[in-house]
């Protein structure tokens, strides 16, 4: 992955959405690197690789976390409110 000053660098991410805005495409995603949301420009990504970890349990309550706090998202990005579930 490659930031804004072109520099290379390799986190592990938890995709939790992919949004088409500004003519881009952008995955918003929980950064384990940063401990926070993060929106990651895929023309900045050079390389992917899945991984055998599975996050499915969390991605609903990350998601909701998500919308619930604003996440620092655009203005111009809008999301449709979805029932969310609580953590047990």
């Amino acid at each position: 992955m490659a930031d804004k000053g072109h520099s290379v660098t390799k986190r592990a991410i938890l995709p939790l959405a992919i949004i088409y805005a500004e003519k881009s495409l952008i995955v918003l995603a929980w950064s384990n690197w940063r401990e926070m949301f993060r929106m990651f420009y895929t023309n900045r990504i050079l390389k992917a690789e899945m991984t055998k970890e599975a996050f499915r349990p969390s991605r609903v309550v990350l998601l909701c976390e998500y919308i619930a706090g604003s996440g620092g998202r655009p203005a111009d990005v809008r999301f449709t409110p979805i029932p969310c579930l609580k953590p047990s």
